[in-house]
């Protein structure tokens, strides 16, 4: 027997039918564009380009998204008190997403974005933070595998300088490991990725009034922040995934 596909009730938009019945398709494929790409920049995390190709995606979308409720402002008269609720005038609190939108004509008409990043080494259990120490990054095109490999004798086995772990691995769990954070430079002093991650949240709020607006109710994926931080670690069994069994953690 084939399996029924679940209904979707009449007017609720989602990622499941917004594309043949959403009343401002665009502009909630928008939205969705900005959730992709923050989803590539916690896959890319410790890439630095395809960070970087994956923020600039995500402030084109941004960008456009706000573009796009604009015109269709100028066409109705209740989206344009939602516009000027929540875009008219970005600033206090939200003074970060103006600068989000304006950093995107930056990259297109003048330079990439100026971003610096920091390192923290040591021992993170289930990629959760133990303990762990900073180190300078010089070079922030550097990738973190290159980093942790770099590091790694210093810390690991019974030659190490400072011994965080034995080369068995005895405390399941444990593993050499790397954190990252990425700063950019005329946005803020915050870590980006939840920085895109409240503005994705902002935007959210706008397009389910609009939608409100047109008798729907917009359905989205939640967003889920543990795995956006856990993104932000690298442990050595990223890197080779038979090094549990090899521990004898299997």
């Amino acid at each position: 027997m084939a399996k029924r596909i679940p209904k979707v009730p009449d007017n609720c938009c989602d990622e499941s039918n917004y594309e043949r019945e959403c009343p401002i398709m665009d502009i909630h494929d928008r939205l969705n564009e900005c959730y992709y790409h923050i989803l590539e920049m916690a896959q890319n995390y410790h890439v630095p380009a395809f960070f970087r190709f994956s923020l600039n995606a995500f402030l084109s979308s941004l960008q456009s998204m706000k573009y796009l409720i604009y015109k269709l402002s100028k066409k109705d008269y209740e989206v344009d008190g939602i516009y000027k609720k929540y875009l008219e005038h970005l600033d206090g609190e939200h003074l970060f997403i103006k600068k989000m939108i304006d950093s995107r004509n930056t990259v297109i008409h003048e330079s990439n974005l100026k971003m610096h990043s920091i390192a923290k080494l040591g021992i993170y259990r289930w990629k959760v933070h133990k303990l762990a120490i900073e180190v300078p990054i010089n070079d922030i095109f550097i990738d973190s595998a290159s980093i942790l490999n770099f590091y790694k004798p210093d810390f690991v086995g019974k030659d190490a300088k400072i011994m965080f772990l034995d080369d068995e691995h005895s405390a399941i769990g444990e593993e050499f490991g790397v954190w990252r954070e990425w700063v950019v430079d005329g946005i803020g002093d915050k870590e980006i990725l939840s920085m895109c991650l409240a503005a994705y949240d902002y935007f959210s709020t706008i397009i389910a009034d609009i939608h409100k607006h047109y008798g729907k109710t917009l359905g989205l994926s939640a967003v889920k922040n543990d795995y956006f931080l856990i993104s932000q670690v690298m442990v050595e069994s990223d890197l080779d995934s038979s090094l549990h069994k090899k521990w004898g953690w299997d």
